[in-house]
Parts: structure tokens; sequence; C-alpha cells
């Protein structure tokens, strides 16, 4: 039989895991940055978040990727580059009609 705090951690990763945030990371797809993000932060956020990263590709892919993202009812969307990145992310945000 567990004992009362056991329940409640129990309790508590069930409540967690059901009221988890979905969190879209636009991330600027040059090795360096990806490489980056890989060693130091996608654990730390799949621990917390529903995770969904997308990759860019190439010039303005980002403000394509974050329009996707607000449309499809991500409730964060985190632009993971440069100021480039972040600025066409807040341009397919506002574009989605979705802020």
């Amino acid at each position: 039989m567990l004992e009362r705090t056991g329940w409640r951690r129990i309790e508590y990763r069930i409540l967690r895991t059901a009221f988890m945030l979905k969190l879209t990371i636009i991330l600027n797809g040059q090795p360096r940055k990806k490489s980056r993000f890989e060693a130091h932060y996608r654990t730390a956020l799949e621990s917390q978040f529903t995770l969904d990263v997308r990759e860019t590709t190439g010039e303005g892919h980002a403000n394509a990727l974050a329009s996707e993202a607000a449309t499809a009812g991500a409730d964060a969307i985190l632009a993971a580059g440069g100021d480039g990145t972040l600025n066409q992310v807040v341009n397919g945000i506002m574009q989605s009609g979705n802020t």
C-alpha cells in the first residue's frame, strides 16, 4: 500500500501530464544553433511541456511554420534563433489571425 505522499506524487504526475501546455519551438536549422538546443534545452523542456520542434529550412520558412502552429492551436510558440527567426515567427503568428 502506498503512503499518502506516494499517492500525492502519483496524482501530481497524472494532473501535470493531463494539463501540459503544447509548446511549439521554431528552431533555426543552422547546425550550430540546432546542436546547442539539443544539448542544453530539449530534455528540460520535454519534461514540462508537450513539445513540437520545427526546424527552418530556408529564408521565410519560420513565418510559415509559426502561422501553421498558431492555426493548429499551440499554447505557446517560441522562436529559437536570431533576430531574423524572431521577426519571422512574430509575423507568422500575426498573419495567422490566431493571436
